[in-house]
């Protein structure tokens, strides 16, 4: 069994990541030192006459399972472009998720619906569910509670938006855009270099603070990398979904409630 490690290692493992330091020095002595002195002690120290075909092929059935993995594109741990392959995974996915819906809500639910005991997950999975509709979901989640704030924040400030500008680390991400903008029903502006959104934003408003632009020029100075638009039928979908699961979130409360109180059993 242990040669038989080796030779996947070798030829399907070992390109999936890069390993350095002491994790290199681990798995070369696990993977390719020890099947060699195995072979040396079977060949010099082991009884023969024992030992049948249907032995080998026993035991070589575990380490042959490694030649199953997912083709999804997700299959390798941890590749330094993780996030752009769970983005093209969930672009496969229709809007949706395939009836996967991903609850937001890690840390609590801050806005609109206050519950600080909520928490996230995934619900309506079935056994057929794949890893994109769960990707999909993520993507849908933040969106659909995104777009439950929207009319919150729209009256809070006394106007109505006909196109939202979208800033941000998930900007850099062209799905995220148009899945906002098909949650919305309006255009989606996503900044270029979105990842300083928040340095860009501050620097601007100490030029206007300072006097050397007008809080009105703002918008014009900020870069578009993409203008999305709603597509109709996605539209619908989030809107049709948007009532569950907002009544998820409240019917839930008090689950949560209970589970995550300081009084609950730990």
């Amino acid at each position: 069994m242990l040669p038989l490690v080796c030779v996947i290692v070798h030829l399907i493992l070992r390109h999936l990541q890069t390993l350095t330091g002491n994790a290199l020095l681990a798995d070369t002595i696990l993977h390719y030192v020890t099947p060699i002195l195995f072979v040396l002690f079977w060949i010099g120290w082991v009884p023969k006459r024992t030992l049948q075909w249907r032995h080998a092929l026993w035991w070589s059935l575990y380490p042959l399972a490694y030649f199953v993995y997912a083709d999804d594109g997700l299959g390798i741990a941890r590749p330094e472009d993780a996030f752009e392959r769970v983005l093209d995974v969930a672009a496969q996915v229709p809007a949706g998720a395939n009836g996967v819906m991903y609850l937001p809500w890690l840390f609590g639910s801050m806005a609109p619906g206050f519950q600080r005991r909520v928490r996230g997950g995934f619900v309506n999975l079935v056994l057929d569910t794949k890893r994109g509709d769960m990707a999909r979901a993520v993507i849908d989640g933040v969106a659909m509670n995104a777009a439950w704030l929207l009319p919150h924040f729209s009256a809070l400030a006394g106007a109505a938006y006909d196109q939202v500008t979208f800033g941000g680390g998930g900007a850099s991400s062209s799905l995220w855009g148009q899945t906002l903008a098909d949650c919305f029903g309006v255009n989606v502006r996503r900044l270029a270099n979105p990842r300083t959104t928040n340095a860009h934003g501050a620097a601007l408003l100490a030029l206007a603070e300072t006097g050397h632009i007008a809080i009105e020029d703002v918008p014009a100075l900020l870069v578009t990398a993409q203008l999305r638009e709603p597509d109709a039928d996605a539209h619908h979908t989030y809107a049709r979904l948007l009532p569950s699961f907002i009544d998820f979130h409240d019917r839930t409360a008090p689950f949560y409630d209970a589970l995550n109180s300081p009084e609950a059993p730990r």
